[in-house]
């Protein structure tokens, strides 16, 4: 979303908040960088990695779809996944495989959150099918998204994915974290105006906290990942507006807070907006809707130039 506005980026970049207003769930101090690994980092391609984190994601969502009573089933149902696998559709055989692949994957799934089914391998393997296809839905191909899609996963990304869901386990569920109450929302969207800015979707919305999932090997402060959330926040606010709304999956529902998860590491750090947040930002707001403003009216002409061209 940042790197491809630079009047977004410059603007975002002046309001985040500092590193020391963030607090973690542990008591450490947020983004300290010789924090414990608990789940060391043993990949040895960048594919990989990527693939990892895609798939733990997964297995997160699962886990609290598990857990929580309302809306279990968001969890596994609308993926981006899916998009993956309409974009086979040119390959007959390719996308016939994968079809069948999908169907069993969610029976899997759905086992596992409504009916009292266990972490196992196979739904890690579930996760790392989804993961490619994930990949080739959001248009983020690699040597590993079409070449090994119906593939078994090699035993050390599953072994690292296992390790990462069980720090997972204890940081969201066995403290409490994630309640049978709480109120979640899966990859929530924020309405036409995410296209505009160039960005898909957040990970996830617990009790009014925002959370950005990061299985990356460094737990340290990186503007650009907290400018990321802080971007969401303000087109939450945006959204609230009736002109806005459409499409949107936090309607009437406040952002209190951001949070960064380190997976690796077990840290939350999380940062509180403040109550009299809307006030504070309301000249960034303003830029904002702006700079949104802005490019949809580049939309705009693009498709105009684009409907002309075909007459």
């Amino acid at each position: 979303m940042l790197h491809k506005n630079n009047d977004l980026k410059t603007l975002i970049k002046n309001v985040i908040p500092n590193k020391n207003y963030f607090v973690t769930n542990t008591g450490a101090k947020a983004f300290f960088n010789k924090q414990v690994v608990l789940a060391p980092y043993v990949l040895s391609k960048p594919w990989e990695a990527a693939l990892v984190g895609m798939a733990s994601d997964y297995i997160f969502r699962f886990i609290i779809g598990k857990k929580i009573h309302i809306n279990k089933d968001k969890s596994y149902l609308d993926l981006v996944a899916h998009k993956g696998l309409l974009r086979l559709k040119y390959n007959n055989e390719l996308y016939s495989q994968a079809e069948i692949k999908y169907g069993e994957s969610i029976n899997i799934i759905q086992g596992f959150v409504e009916d009292g089914g266990e972490l196992s391998t196979q739904l890690l393997e579930v996760a790392i099918f989804l993961s490619k296809l994930e990949q080739i839905g959001r248009g983020n191909i690699n040597e590993n998204s079409y070449l090994n899609l119906l593939h078994p996963a090699d035993k050390v990304i599953l072994t690292d994915i296992q390790n990462i869901v069980d720090v997972f386990q204890n940081v969201f569920i066995e403290s409490g974290l994630v309640k049978p109450s709480s109120d979640v929302v899966f990859n929530p969207r924020f309405g036409n105006m995410m296209a505009l800015c160039g960005v898909a979707d957040a990970d996830i919305f617990i009790d009014n906290t925002l959370y950005d999932f990061k299985c990356t090997k460094s737990n340290g402060f990186h503007w650009d990942e907290i400018g990321q959330v802080m971007s969401y926040y303000f087109l939450n606010c945006l959204c609230q507006d009736e002109s806005f709304h459409d499409g949107v999956d936090l309607y009437y529902k406040s952002i209190n807070a951001i949070a960064i998860y380190h997976a690796r590491f077990g840290i939350i750090e999380k940062y509180a907006i403040p109550g009299n947040a809307k006030e504070a930002y309301i000249d960034t707001l303003a830029s904002f809707r702006k700079i949104i403003s802005n490019e949809s009216d580049k939309v705009a002409d693009q498709l105009a130039d684009m409907l002309a061209k075909q007459l």
